[in-house]
């Protein structure tokens, strides 16, 4: 079948810095390839839900320049394999990645700010390596990734909120290997405690 292209409404930032997208046709395109302007301007961040519930989305293109991944912005685009990261995105929303089927996300130096269940139930995630220069990963990131095998934490992380990685055996049960390049171990919030069962 042939590739459907996402079409784009754009909004100016708040600040009037570039642009906000959303698409058009968000639920049938199979294709979305993000320009990098609009009228001269960046394109920087997408709307809430961008492409959710597109059950025959395949890949994102995001370019460089793009700060803000969305919340929602894939959820349930149970067809997604394919969404680069640029080294530009500076935050990850809550249900960012939910129910796709991207094997391997690399979240850049330049993100400050991953949000809770933000690969919540990625069920072919397999690798997850975080560069972020962030100090807090909220709790359930990877919640019900049922392939997810190794996780790299970045040195600057501090700590982490419940169950971030949920390793139970309905969760992540065949999680082989967490690298933390900390040169202290993260604190990992539990229940009000700071026990440490998520791994």
């Amino acid at each position: 079948s042939n590739a459907v292209e996402a079409t784009f409404s754009y909004a100016l930032t708040s600040d009037n810095a570039g642009y906000i997208v959303t698409c058009t046709n968000k639920t049938t395109c199979t294709v979305a390839n993000i320009p990098a302007t609009y009228n001269g301007k960046p394109v920087l961040e997408m709307v809430n839900n961008t492409f959710q519930n597109n059950s025959v989305l395949t890949s994102v293109s995001l370019p460089n320049g793009f700060k803000k991944i969305a919340y929602g912005a894939f959820r349930s685009c149970t067809s997604l394999t394919t969404v680069n990261i640029p080294s530009s995105v500076t935050f990850i929303g809550g249900y960012a990645f939910y129910k796709t089927l991207v094997e391997e996300i690399v979240v850049p130096a330049t993100c400050i700010t991953i949000e809770s269940n933000a690969f919540r139930e990625a069920a072919a995630l397999k690798k997850l390596t975080i560069n972020a220069n962030i100090t807090t990963l909220e709790g359930n990131v990877c919640n019900k990734c049922p392939n997810l095998e190794t996780v790299t934490i970045s040195a600057n992380m501090k700590y982490m909120g419940y169950d971030p990685f949920d390793s139970s055996i309905f969760c992540t049960p065949n999680l082989k290997t967490v690298y933390c390049r900390a040169v202290l171990p993260p604190i990992v919030y539990n229940n009000g405690g700071t026990d440490n069962p998520s791994f």
